[in-house]
């Protein structure tokens, strides 16, 4: 497509989430994945959390993202790209230059 950098965010569930609709299940499950939480940060992560990770990232480059991130590289030879996952995206939120 012409990006010189494609970095993909793997996220768990997004919390923090406001809708005009009840999603009675995916209330459930953010009960049960809040308080995992404590336990694992690769569960759920606050939009807001999200959105502060992929703007630092964006920022930053793939070459430049720091190492809490836990950035991976995958992909073909003329189509590498980087994924950060759940826990990587929640301490690139918190992470300070």
């Amino acid at each position: 497509m012409g990006y010189s950098d494609t970095i993909i965010f793997r996220p768990g569930l997004l919390a923090g989430v406001h809708r005009q609709e009840r999603r009675y299940g995916e209330l459930i499950l953010t009960k049960v994945t809040s308080l995992l939480s404590y336990v694992s940060n690769s569960v759920e992560i606050q939009v807001s959390a999200l959105g502060q990770a992929m703007c630092t990232a964006g920022r930053l480059g793939s070459q430049a993202l720091p190492e809490v991130a836990g950035a991976t590289q995958t992909g073909k030879e003329d189509a590498i790209f980087t994924v950060i996952n759940n826990a990587g995206a929640v301490k690139l939120a918190e992470w300070k230059e």
